[in-house]
């Protein structure tokens, strides 16, 4: 109902995910999320974001 009165708003993406995809996450976000995805890069080496990596995180197209 947000969406068709054009009410901008995120999800807690630990609590309610089961419809984030990752069009929709780069709606809500925009340039955020491009900065959390260079964040996480640069932070964690390879190996370690494979640790931190899981099927939440790939269905959102969080890893790249």
């Amino acid at each position: 109902r947000l969406e068709e009165l054009s009410i901008p708003y995120t999800l807690h993406w630990g609590k309610i995910n089961f419809n984030l995809s990752p069009e929709l996450l780069q709606k809500m976000y925009g340039d955020n999320l491009t900065k959390w995805k260079a964040c996480r890069k640069s932070l964690l080496s390879d190996e370690v974001q494979k640790v931190f990596t899981n099927d939440f995180m790939i269905k959102c197209g969080l890893t790249s």
